[in-house]
């Protein structure tokens, strides 16, 4: 498997077992049958979750613990579910919190086409966080334990639909307090160029200058709003 390689992830046998897992800032929880991810997967550096034009997935790790990445996934096709609120956090001990996030859908259901709807787009590592603070948010790959504003998604919250869902150009500084919205993408490239992924496998530049709704639009994976 040339991706865990190259992120010199160590062999997955045996890693899975009860652990103690520390949850954030928060106390420690004890996760049934999960992986031992502090020490063995939240941590690794993959390369390809990592935009060199990125400036601040790096910043994660330092101050979380996690491993900071720099794509997220448009909820809107891997979701399970119109909406969410993420900023009310939601352990993922809660069996009826993690199914929205267990998306069904297959490509027959993407009536808008692969070739427009979006699947991945660029997000801030750290997006208005800081250590122990009240305002957390970003993109960390690994994110399991917790259904939050750390989470690598996007379109997901209820409050950033339809044009509020647009990405941010540069929105800086990405650590608080600055304009970096969490619930939203984010592009790191001169000139407001978002780099998205479709689900037909195409990557396309988007500029910044868009219409909103198109962007949401492309979001959705049927024409219904």
């Amino acid at each position: 498997m040339p991706l865990f390689e190259s992120a010199r992830v160590p062999d997955f046998a045996g890693i899975k077992r009860r652990v103690i897992s520390i949850s954030g800032s928060g106390p420690y929880t004890e996760y049934a049958n999960t992986f031992d991810s502090r020490n063995r997967i939240l941590r690794q550096f993959i390369d390809m979750y990592q935009c060199p034009s990125e400036p601040s997935a790096g910043y994660v790790r330092e101050s979380f613990g996690w491993r900071g990445a720099s794509y997220g996934s448009n909820f809107q096709v891997f979701g399970n579910a119109s909406s969410v609120v993420i900023w009310m956090w939601r352990n993922t001990a809660v069996q009826q919190s993690v199914e929205i996030w267990q998306g069904r859908r297959g490509l027959e259901d993407i009536t808008d086409g692969s070739s427009k709807t979006v699947a991945i787009a660029e997000k801030f590592g750290t997006c208005n966080s800081v250590r122990r603070g009240p305002v957390r948010g970003g993109t960390m790959w690994s994110r399991w334990d917790w259904l939050d504003t750390w989470h690598p998604t996007f379109a997901a919250d209820s409050s950033f639909q339809q044009a509020k869902s647009m990405f941010q150009d540069n929105p800086l500084p990405y650590i608080y307090p600055g304009p970096c919205n969490a619930a939203v993408p984010q592009t790191a490239h001169q000139g407001g160029v978002m780099n998205v992924a479709f689900l037909d496998g195409g990557v396309r530049r988007l500029e910044a200058s868009m219409d909103a709704e198109a962007w949401w639009a492309l979001c959705t994976s049927a024409s219904r709003d």
